[in-house]
């Protein structure tokens, strides 16, 4: 008998196994396939005449797989991927879109905008919805509404609906079926819920967007095209969109509207949203939506834009983990700044956690779904990072802060954890296998015990970490933040009829002072100070060579004030040893963060430690680290420009709202929490 020749075959997805074929005898008589692991090779149009497919092409050589131990045969080109066990294209894939799939990929983007925009902006019919769906009685509908749903899915839950375990094509199908009434109940309501949350459709449209990225490549591309080319032409798409979007924005405001240069704002819209703006005050929602349906061309085009941004960047292979974490970080600055300034009292804290939750949390859908959840977990725990995190988050400190942040839900969690258990004792379980495995656990589930278990290991010390944690947020937030934020309106009050010189100085030495206190923030000094200073200055400079003057000062009460914290604080507490053993002088982390502000001049890792951190603990960490004063002073200068100068201008506009510097309102306005 000859030996056996292999013969590499064409095959699509899904794989085809190699077969063998006996040469040399009266017929080819081909065997049963190899028993042997396949080799994938994913090639580019050049290398591989295509085969033809209902949404593209796909292209592929499928060969024995190597030995293990050892490399990928040379026979596989630069331009080839490797993937073991699947004929599906890989992140990497060098396969282009048709152009039928760009037509599909580009109306994917750009019929939610455009519908949209019809039906939610001023550009279209925006007012008039608004005003449909802002009718009293909707939001008690809205309410009702949401109640039925999240009960509903809390019934769902109780009953293992949600279970992996339950693999029947019907049993998931009504699933399916049974979740989709509740979500579409909530649809209706945050619809309904306008007159309370006016970025409710807002939200929606996103989420929307992203359902209909996933639905798109699941259903269409998925096993026929590489994801990466798919995010990579849908980043084009959205880069696209945002384009046209602003620009036609810029042309509706400038020749078909003529609100935007009115003597008075907006009073055409305000007069058909029913908003009164003599004694209305902006926090009112038909006064809000006046100036959010003008603005949501832009709104969506920013939007866009940095999803096609986030699109390009994942499209490369590796990215989605690093992106995550910068997501999660991201969503950690936004909800830093929404307390910042959640007490300014200008409608714009709700606004900026709900975005930065929002864009976070899509962006971590899509990372998770590129990435696969599996795969996730897997890459997560090789971190270091999450390894730290893990061992941190069994100390008894760390078990009090989870108290502290969910000790309103801890009951609801019991409640339904009892249900879940009752609902598999009488046999009521979605889930056949989950039907016994509470049945020696009294009250709860065999997971709600664990969980309590954990959490309660050493209950004297979690509960003991628990009251400091809620004490010291009671004094910063209570103590020194309002009590900071009274201090200051009583200096506007009493300040406002001095010479703007000794206005000036006063608030130079009380901003220092201010500074120099570890609790107290940024934003409330500068918010005074456009209040203040501007306040006192505008006759003699006019309010915006008065506000020009202030944002300066600003700058060098925050310069000031950086370079003393460093210098009084940080280089007399660097040299006790205890001190120096607390912050970790000699972590690898604390090495990293001296070599990046060692560095001279300006640099992005600079700019974001010392214009990102908080005030106080970061000068004093550059005193201990041993930083150079000149160093540290040029990489804060930024702050200028970041967040300072808006800042001033926030509390200077503030005199232009109905308030002047000796008005009471203005006081409660400039109230920020730190």
């Amino acid at each position: 008998m000859s030996p056996l020749d292999e013969v590499e075959i064409e095959a699509v997805s899904p794989v085809i196994e190699p077969a063998r074929v006996l040469r040399g005898s009266s017929s080819d008589e081909v065997v049963s396939p190899v028993p042997e692991p396949t080799r994938v090779l994913h090639t580019s149009p050049s290398d591989v005449s295509p085969v033809p497919f209902a949404f593209g092409v796909v292209m592929t050589r499928v060969a024995p797989a190597p030995e293990k131990g050892r490399d990928v045969p040379p026979a596989i080109t630069e331009k080839e991927s490797w993937t073991e066990g699947t004929a599906s294209p890989s992140v990497t894939d060098s396969i282009p879109l048709t152009p039928t799939q760009h037509v599909m990929v580009y109306g994917a983007v750009f019929v939610p905008i455009a519908c949209f925009l019809w039906i939610y902006s001023a550009m279209g019919e925006g007012v008039y919805v608004f005003t449909q769906l802002s009718k009293d009685g909707n939001y008690e509908v809205a309410w009702w509404l949401c109640v039925a749903a999240v009960g509903w899915l809390a019934l769902l839950w109780v009953v293992d609906a949600f279970d992996k375990s339950i693999t029947g094509t019907s049993a998931k199908n009504a699933v399916y079926v049974l979740t989709i009434i509740p979500l579409g109940a909530m649809f209706v309501a945050s619809l309904l819920a306008v007159e309370h949350y006016i970025s409710a459709p807002m939200v929606l449209f996103v989420v929307f967007k992203a359902l209909v990225d996933k639905v798109l490549y699941d259903a269409v591309f998925h096993g026929y095209v590489a994801l990466g080319k798919f995010m990579r032409v849908n980043g084009h798409a959205n880069l696209v969109a945002s384009l046209i979007t602003c620009t036609s924005w810029l042309i509706w405001m400038c020749a078909f509207d003529n609100e935007w240069n009115n003597t008075v704002m907006f009073a055409a819209y305000h007069s058909q949203l029913e908003c009164n703006r003599a004694t209305d005050s902006l926090e009112e929602a038909q006064c809000q939506a006046a100036y959010l349906l003008w603005a949501s061309p832009l709104i969506i085009s920013v939007l866009c834009g940095f999803f096609g941004i986030a699109c390009l960047y994942l499209s490369k292979d590796g990215s989605a983990v690093r992106m995550l974490v910068v997501q999660f970080l991201v969503l950690g600055m936004g909800m830093w700044v929404s307390v910042s300034i959640s007490g300014a009292e200008m409608g714009l804290a709700d606004d900026i956690l709900q975005f930065a939750l929002l864009f976070c949390s899509m962006m971590i859908v899509v990372c998770v779904n590129i990435i696969g959840y599996d795969n996730l977990r897997v890459q997560l725990g090789s971190l270091k990072m999450t390894q730290k995190i893990s061992e941190y988050s069994q100390s008894n400190f760390a078990k009090g802060m989870i108290v502290v942040l969910t000790l309103p839900v801890i009951p609801g969690f019991l409640v339904l954890s009892a249900l879940i258990r009752q609902a598999r004792v009488f046999g009521l379980s979605m889930a056949s296998a989950k039907r016994t495995v509470d049945a020696e656990f009294a009250y709860f589930t065999s997971a709600g015990w664990a969980m309590l278990l954990w959490l309660f290991a050493d209950v004297t010390a979690v509960f003991t970490w628990a009251a400091y944690i809620a004490m010291f947020y009671f004094i910063c937030d209570v103590g020194v933040g309002k009590g900071a934020v009274l201090f200051l309106g009583w200096m506007i009050s009493i300040m406002k009829e001095f010479s703007p010189v000794v206005v000036l100085f006063c608030f130079i030495l009380l901003g220092v002072f201010m500074f120099l206190l570890p609790p107290v923030p940024g934003p409330p000094v500068y918010l005074t100070g456009g209040v203040l200073l501007v306040g006192s200055m505008q006759d003699t400079y006019g309010f915006w060579g008065a506000t020009a003057i202030c944002v300066f000062v600003c700058w060098f009460v925050k310069l000031l004030s950086c370079a003393l914290q460093q210098k009084m604080f940080g280089e007399n507490l660097g040299s006790y040893v205890g001190v120096r053993y607390m912050v970790g002088i000699n972590s690898r982390q604390m090495r990293a963060i001296r070599y990046c502000l060692m560095q001279p001049g300006l640099n992005p890792a600079k700019i974001a430690i010392l214009c990102g951190g908080p005030d106080w603990p970061t000068s004093v960490l550059c005193g201990i680290l041993g930083v150079p004063l000149r160093e540290s002073m040029i990489g804060t200068a930024p702050v200028l420009v970041l967040y300072l100068a808006y800042t001033v201008l926030a509390g200077a506009f503030m005199l232009k709202t109905g308030g002047t510097c000796a008005s009471d309102s203005v006081v409660v306005d400039v109230s920020v929490s730190p």
